[in-house]
């Protein structure tokens, strides 16, 4: 299974949905400037040990600063049967968008 590339707009249709789950993969600190209302924070480094936290969510969309590392995670994800998604450009391009909190 591949992971799905999406849009900041794309994301923004989930936010509110109970059975999908946002991680941000950024360090606390960045997190902390700013992220996506209801997105978890799981470092990049973490994830691997964290992944039990994931389970009962349908699907997971991830972003970092630029999306090389939600990327990767994405294909590791999917390789394990999850379905995930990643933002193309990740957080940097959301700055002028109005979806952050």
């Amino acid at each position: 299974m591949r992971p799905k590339l999406m849009s900041w707009k794309d994301v923004s249709k989930y936010i509110y949905y109970s059975d999908v789950l946002i991680v941000d993969l950024r360090d606390s600190g960045e997190y902390k400037k700013g992220h996506i209302r209801g997105a978890w924070n799981i470092p990049y480094e973490e994830l691997e040990g964290r992944m039990k936290q994931l389970r009962g969510y349908k699907r997971v969309i991830l972003y970092c600063d630029y999306g090389n590392q939600s990327m990767e995670a994405a294909r590791t994800l999917a390789a394990d049967g999850w379905q995930a998604a990643t933002v193309v450009g990740g957080y940097e391009t959301l700055q002028q968008k109005d979806i952050d909190g």
